[in-house]
This record gives structure tokens, sequence and C-alpha cells, in this order.
């Protein structure tokens, strides 16, 4: 008897649990019926290239936070066409009457598959997106935002805007403003003004100028795409910040304030050299905070093919170099291979 009993207690607890389970699910499905119709809308229009019209069908704080250009340029960026679908209703989430999340998955230009979730809000008695986000981005707010991966055209310019930058500072021997509106705020925290001064002083005291830079395109590392994300606080040229001694005037120890390291999982680096003569070889290192990146290293070489790697200098040295001397690169007749890119 007490078995049968067990038995039945337990048939009862699964089939109440059941049944409130189909009861959530059907509230959901009743609930997010009106709004179905235009989360599909949405998912069309970017499937039929129609992105204007996509565009059209979000909230004023959607075109607030991000123009028509600035959608398209990122829909563009990630697939043309871009593939998309919703998950089931079951996957939707009723946060009140008048706000539904939707989730599905697109597929880029590489294939892959993309996470996203789709916000809808209802106003004025008509539902319209309040925005389309993916992994990274969720918090975004109000827009579309997707960590993709840039197109050559951003790279060329985010990195030209830090060169020129910098370049003006040395030229007018102001390197504290690059330091305070150049960096990103991480980067003061754990780097000095001295520290970062000392590193480049060398420019405004020797009056290193780059005369024509500002004419000339950077050239990307062959591997740059495939090494485009960083996972740590590197490359760091720069000591953290230390001890001042003040009877010396000279900073002694290297200490690194503690910084999580979920801080570092949304990076770009960006390598290269501007083939000048001399070139100039550069690697940068951008964080992102929304709804930019922001520059968190830099390394800008001084002027000389001592400041490429061996492969930037041989590259240099066939396409733009007046003497074509390969011994200038590396020494032809070394058997490292770490020092001979044709071993």
């Amino acid at each position: 008897m007490k078995l049968r009993g067990c038995l039945l207690l337990i048939v009862s607890f699964v089939a109440l649990i059941a049944s409130c389970s189909g009861a959530l699910l059907m509230y959901v499905g009743i609930n997010t019926a009106d709004s179905a119709e235009y989360a599909e809308a949405f998912i069309d229009h970017l499937e039929s290239g129609h992105l204007d019209v996509a565009y059209d069908s979000t909230i004023p704080a959607f075109k607030q936070e991000q123009s028509l250009y600035d959608f398209v340029d990122l829909i563009d960026t990630m697939a043309e066409p871009i593939r998309a679908e919703l998950h089931p209703w079951r996957d939707r989430t009723v946060a009140s009457r008048n706000l539904v999340k939707y989730r599905g998955v697109l597929v880029d230009g590489y294939g892959a598959e993309i996470d996203f979730d789709l916000t809808l809000v209802k106003q004025d008695g008509t539902w319209n997106v309040a925005s389309f986000t993916g992994p990274w981005r969720q918090t975004a707010g109000a827009g579309a935002w997707f960590k993709v991966v840039p197109r050559t055209d951003y790279l060329e310019r985010i990195v030209n805007d830090v060169t020129m930058t910098f370049i003006d500072a040395v030229r007018i021997d102001d390197l504290g403003s690059f330091y305070t509106s150049g960096m990103s705020e991480l980067f003061r925290l754990e780097t000095g003004l001295e520290q970062f001064q000392s590193t480049y002083a060398h420019w405004v005291d020797n009056n290193i100028d780059v005369v024509g830079i500002e004419n000339i395109s950077p050239v990307f590392d062959n591997d740059l795409y495939a090494n485009i994300w960083g996972s740590a606080p590197s490359p760091a040229q720069f000591c953290e910040k230390g001890n001042f001694n003040e009877l010396t005037f000279e900073w002694e120890g290297c200490e690194r304030e503690k910084i999580k390291s979920w801080m570092y999982n949304d990076e770009l680096v960006v390598s290269g050299y501007y083939p000048s003569d001399p070139p100039i070889g550069f690697r940068y290192m951008y964080r992102y905070v929304h709804p930019e990146y922001e520059l968190y290293r830099i390394s800008f070489e001084d002027p000389g093919i001592q400041g490429l790697t061996y492969h930037q200098c041989l590259r240099w040295l066939l396409l733009n170099a007046t003497d074509k001397d390969l011994s200038q690169c590396y020494d032809i007749e070394q058997e490292n291979t770490d020092q001979n890119p044709w071993e």
C-alpha cells in the first residue's frame, strides 16, 4: 500500500508539473502571437535586403543610438545577404504586456551561426524593434549590436586616427594630450603619464617626424585576421604603475593593478607597417567600450627597418624600397628559422 501510495503521489506531482508547464507555454504563445508577426517581418526584411524597411520598424531610441548608415554597415559586414530565423515560440520571453524578447540564429558571411536576441516593445498599439543583439552585446541597449570582424576600411580609419593623433602630439610636444584623450581609461589606470611620456620622449627630444605619413595607407600583416582578437593585456611595452623614488627621481618597481581577466575578452589587435621611407611598424590593441573600440595598447616603432618584423621588412623591401638588398632584413646565411623567413 505504501508503494502504491508513493507511486500515485509521484504520478500526480509529474502531472501537475506538466499541466503548469503547458499552461505557461500556452500563456507565452497567446501573449506573443500578435508581436510574432512583427518579429518575423523584421527578419524577412533583413533576409531580402530591405534594410531601410527593417530600420523603419525600430523604435525612436534605436534610431537615436544608431543611424541608418551604421545599421546597414553592420548588417553588410556580417553577411550579404543575411540568413536568419527565429527559434520556436517556446523560447520567447514575456517581460511585460508591452515587451517581448525573441531568440534566434543567423548565419554570417563565413557560414558561422550566431545566436541573437530580438526585443520588441509595443508603442501606440504597434510593435517595433527595440534591440537586435548578439553574444558580447546583449546589454548594449537600443540598436543593432554584434561582435563582428571589422572590414579593412574601418581598420584603416581607426589606425590612421591613432597614428596621426600621435604624430600631431609629438610635433607640438604634447604627449600628455594624447595620453589623456587618445588612450582608454583602463590604460590610464594601469600606466602612469610619466611612464608613457618616458617611452616616447625621444621622439620629441630628437625631433623625429614622419613627413608625408598622412598620405600613406597602412599595410596590414598577412595574418591579421587570423590573430585579430586579443585575449590578454598585451602587447604591453609599458611597465604598469610603480613607485616613484623622490630621492632619485626615478620609477622603481613594477606593480600591476588588479584588473579582472574578463575585461580582456573583447579586444581588437591590429598590426602592420607604414610603407614610408624609412618604414614604420605598429601594433595597436583596442578594447570595446560601447559603442566604439578604444585604444588600450600602443606600440609605434621608430622609423627604420629595425622596427619591422622579418616578414614586414621583406615585404617592404620587395614592394617599396629603392635598395632591394635582402641582407637589410636578415642574414641569409643564418640557419635559425626564426630569423630566416625562407627556411
